[in-house]
């Protein structure tokens, strides 16, 4: 199947459509905020997803995390009511939370490219997910430069509230 856009991918510095494609499934995942998320399977077969269910805090809150934050931030493991989940790129990730074998995917580095996040946040946006920082309900895509300079959070609808509660270190 050849999947064709007439429209721009991305608009005042935000992106607006999307993919994800993971190999080991052979499922591609695209989408925009002003489009719905659609699955694409290996098979051909076409699913239109409906928006992800909101964080229920009182249960047990899969968070995502790379392996360098992983190491520089151990006490996130000791929360209550929190277990890390391992995962390979930022758009599989992703997928992970919308297809909920996750519930928020949190990167602290700072140094985030914006081509890694693009279609991920792309298709996180068309799911309906939370998409921000611990200190900005919107991530931010520079004019000039590649590299978002603020932590990352994107998770189910309620993740960044979490987030801003539990992940900022007093």
């Amino acid at each position: 199947m050849i999947i064709s856009l007439s429209q721009k991918t991305c608009q005042n510095l935000k992106p607006v459509f999307g993919f994800v494609h993971a190999p080991a499934t052979g499922i591609t995942y695209y989408g925009g905020p002003d489009f719905s998320l659609v699955c694409l399977k290996a098979n051909q077969e076409i699913i239109k997803l409906e928006p992800v269910l909101s964080l229920a805090a009182n249960k047990q809150i899969r968070v995502i995390m790379g392996y360098r934050d992983r190491k520089k931030y151990p006490w996130i493991k000791d929360l209550p009511n929190v277990s890390l989940v391992k995962s390979g790129s930022i758009g599989i990730k992703i997928v992970k939370i919308i297809e909920n074998d996750a519930d928020l995917y949190v990167h602290f580095d700072a140094k985030l490219k914006t081509w890694d996040t693009a279609g991920p946040i792309a298709i996180a946006l068309a799911a309906g997910l939370d998409v921000g920082s611990l200190d900005k309900q919107v991530i931010v895509f520079p004019k000039t430069g590649n590299i978002h300079k603020t932590t990352i959070v994107i998770g189910k609808p309620g993740s960044l509230d979490w987030s801003s509660q539990f992940l900022v270190k007093s």
